[in-house]
């Protein structure tokens, strides 16, 4: 890398493969961009369930969260439950319709990881997860401090 350039070239080369592994499963469901990384971060069982976590966690704008869930809704994927101590809070459930898309979804993103890692070796898989989590780290602090 000869300079910050390139390094956002890059990561939006590996935006592309992403969105790349993940269009079958998006046509094939009728389903956006946005609401497959929605149905994705629920999947994975965080406790962080509602739509102002997933957008600040998945780095989406928060409008688009919005009206990813709404859609997702209305096609059957999940259901809204308030906080039963804090009813300004609602929380995001995935309904039994979102099972088989949400296997397909979990199944586009180990595509996609083994294509990003089919060209590393052990070593530089490493190097770039540890890269990889410093950035998320320091970008964490970053959105802390706004």
């Amino acid at each position: 890398m000869t300079d910050i350039c390139d390094l956002i070239s890059l990561a939006a080369q590996v935006k592309k493969l992403y969105v790349s592994c993940c269009r079958q499963v998006c046509k094939k469901y009728d389903i956006t961009q946005t609401e497959f990384d929605v149905l994705e971060y629920l999947s994975t069982g965080s406790s962080s369930d509602t739509s102002a976590e997933i957008a600040r966690n998945r780095q989406i704008q928060k409008a688009n969260v919005c009206t990813a869930v709404d859609r997702l809704i209305a096609k059957g994927y999940l259901t809204r439950r308030p906080d039963e101590k804090d009813k300004r809070l609602i929380h995001l459930s995935l309904t039994a319709e979102a099972g088989m898309p949400c296997i397909e979804i979990m199944q586009a993103k180990e595509d996609f990881m083994s294509k990003l890692t089919s060209l590393l070796s052990e070593h530089e898989l490493e190097n770039l997860t540890a890269i990889a989590d410093r950035l998320a780290s320091y970008d964490k602090k970053l959105i802390e401090q706004e």
